[in-house]
């Protein structure tokens, strides 16, 4: 019993000793019995832009009023009032300092400041859908607004036995099928449905809005064709050769709906370095082909079979027209081609379906539309010199081509004061001489469009004029020069009146003469004037004459640097035909509204151009700029579909295109 109590006793000496000893280091929340302060927090993560109130718990014995001094490590990141107010300012870590009594008391907190939230508003992907070989990677690529958003973007595929996306929008073709890539950035989605596509030869339908080159993203199109009465109905037909190469390759049409269509073949022509050169910088949706070769030509099939090298394949153009008042409904077209691949002959066929909807245009259309060619024929003629006959028959085809597109405004390649028209001096009773001219090579050309374009609205009239830097501005004139001793004999009539006329060498010295020269003014509007009064004899069969029909241009893009000489050389002609409609292509607002009747805006002056009422064309070149929508090889087939809703949109009544054979 006595062992016992002894045990006892030892057990609760050693529970004492424990107690006693409790280890360093223990709970620190446990309030100490000494006086300290403490923030309500050590931590604090704030939205920039915001504010957050720190508090400070008070453990002085006594219940001691304390006064609070409050402090940032980096008021740039965060700053702090004297009430503890936290105002979060830029992106950034700081530590918030509070002390009392002198620094006898004193806590810190870590503030982060975190972006502000920028929530997505816009979303779109470079690509709706397009198609891939197995093994094939394209990288997908999207445009969010704006573009500091803070919303986490993910990328998804809807099967991934099919195409794989990774987080950087890179897919990855694995098998034949079809896939929906997704990217979601914050509440906002987007798709893109890619084919992987079935190996060997065969015939895929391509969006006709897409050029196809080396190294594009091919866009699979539909295969029903929607359209109207007036429209045309076209598919693009890609003959995917498998990498090999194509001999004898032809093709053929049917269909159900009871036209004919058109068939060509897209020939790749290579792009040079003047071709893709860029005058105001390159636009975001530049075009580059690996090997710079585009498709732009089309060669009619009847011209023979089509060849293609391995790595190449052939693309069909097929285009119906659809008579206005066509019987709606769906019809089908099938087609066929032949080709020879390695040896053996393959037959393939496609069928699509054009959908004719109970709507017709009207019969004419509105807009007066103008390509402006060059006036020369030669790369039409095999790159060989045209003499005028030769000229008349290749214009004549391609102006029944234009025809079908719309075309009903022609250039004049003849109308050039100073070699086409040409003047001769006539001698009055009284000594003074006159100016009179030869308007056959004119009237030869005015009457070719008559008779070749059923819809022909109106004949454009070339610029004369051209400006020199090192002339201040001011703009010469092709005018003739006549110098009576050298360029040209007096001819006596039997009447006795003389005429003076030139040889065809009285060209003016330095390219052209100013309108300070009284010799110009006497020219000009003796011209126009002479001009005016010979198209108003010339009938048409509605009683119309063929100066309705007739727009002169003056200088070619008028802008700041010389419009006020612009405005001269119009007042002069005006004063001598003042009903002349005087149409130019301007990128200045200074010109005077009462002498320009038809401005033809270049793109970005449409709200800075105030038209008279008879209206505003819209003017794009054959050199793109920037993010204009100008026809240029190496831009998407799809700017040229705008064009016209922006014709629409600020009501133009023309179109001028500079440079349809250039």
């Amino acid at each position: 019993m006595r062992r016992f109590v002894l045990a006892l006793a030892a057990v609760g000496a050693l529970f004492c000793a424990c107690v006693k000893e409790k280890p360093s280091g223990g709970d620190t929340d446990t309030p100490k019995e000494e006086d300290y302060i403490r923030l309500d927090r050590h931590e604090l993560s704030i939205v920039e832009g915001e504010t957050e109130t720190l508090r400070v718990e008070n453990h002085v014995k006594g219940g001691e009023s304390l006064i609070f001094n409050w402090k940032s490590s980096d008021t740039k990141v965060a700053g702090v009032s004297g009430n503890g107010v936290v105002d979060a300012r830029t992106v950034g870590v700081a530590e918030i300092y509070v002390s009392a009594r002198n620094g006898d008391f004193a806590d810190t907190c870590k503030v982060t400041v975190t972006p502000k939230p920028v929530p997505a508003t816009s979303l779109s992907l470079s690509s709706r859908g397009f198609a891939l070989k197995v093994g094939q990677e394209s990288n997908l690529t999207f445009k969010v607004e704006p573009a500091n958003t803070t919303d986490p973007v993910s990328w998804t595929s809807s099967d991934e036995s099919v195409a794989t996306v990774d987080s950087q929008g890179l897919i990855e073709a694995v098998s034949p099928g079809e896939a929906v890539i997704d990217v979601v950035v914050g509440n906002l989605k987007e798709s893109c449905t890619v084919t992987v596509l079935e190996p060997g030869i065969k015939i895929l339908i391509v969006d006709p809005l897409v050029k196809v080159y080396s190294g594009s993203r091919l866009q699979l199109g539909e295969e029903t064709i929607r359209v109207a009465g007036g429209e045309a109905a076209t598919a693009q037909l890609l003959i995917d050769a498998d990498g090999s190469a194509l001999t004898n390759i032809d093709i053929t049409v049917s269909s159900s709906i009871g036209i004919t269509p058109k068939v060509y073949w897209e020939k790749e022509i290579l792009c040079t370095e003047h071709w893709y050169s860029f005058a105001y910088g390159k636009p975001s949706d530049e075009l580059v082909a690996d090997d710079n070769l585009y498709p732009d030509p089309l060669i009619p099939v009847s011209e023979g079979t089509w060849n293609v090298d391995a790595g190449r394949n052939p693309i069909a153009w097929i285009e119906y027209t659809i008579p206005r008042g066509f019987r709606p409904g769906e019809y089908t077209v099938s087609a066929t081609v032949t080709a020879s691949k390695n040896g053996e002959n393959v037959s393939l066929s496609k069928d699509f379906t054009i959908k004719v909807y109970n709507v017709t245009l009207p019969e004419k259309q509105s807009l007066m539309i103008c390509n402006w060619d060059l006036g020369t024929y030669n790369a039409m003629n095999g790159g060989n010199p045209c003499d005028r006959a030769r000229e008349y028959e290749l214009r004549k085809i391609l102006v029944e081509f234009m025809n079908d597109y719309g075309q009903n405004v022609w250039h004049l390649s003849y109308m050039i004061p100073l070699n086409m028209s040409w003047p001769y001096l006539k001698m009055n009773p009284d000594g003074t001489k006159d100016y009179v001219f030869d308007y056959s090579v004119l009237d030869e050309e005015i009457q070719f469009f008559l008779d070749n374009c059923p819809d022909l609205r109106a004949f454009h009239a070339p610029d004369f004029m051209a400006a020199n830097p090192a002339d201040g501005g001011n703009l010469k004139c092709a005018v003739y020069s006549f110098d009576e001793e050298n360029f040209g004999d007096w001819v006596q009539h039997p009447d006795g009146s003389w005429e003076y006329k030139p040889n065809g060498q009285g060209w003016p010295t330095g390219g052209g003469r100013y309108l300070s020269d009284p010799a110009t003014v006497k020219y000009l509007q003796s011209y126009f004037k002479g001009l005016v009064a010979y198209f108003k004899t010339k009938k048409l069969p509605d009683g119309r004459t063929w100066f309705d029909l007739y727009r002169q241009q003056l200088a070619e893009e008028l802008n700041d640097g010389w419009v006020e000489s612009w405005n001269q050389y119009a007042r002069t002609i005006k004063q001598a035909a003042p009903d002349i409609k005087l149409l130019d292509p301007v990128s200045s607002n200074k010109y005077d509204r009462d002498m320009l009747d038809e401005p033809v805006t270049c793109l970005g002056m449409f709200e800075r151009i105030q038209p008279k009422e008879t209206g505003q064309w819209m003017y794009t070149g054959v050199i793109p700029e920037g993010e204009y929508a100008n026809r240029m090889i190496r831009m998407p087939l799809i700017k040229t579909r705008i064009l016209h809703w922006i014709n629409y949109k600020y009501d133009h009544i023309g179109y001028l295109h500079w440079g349809l054979k250039y």
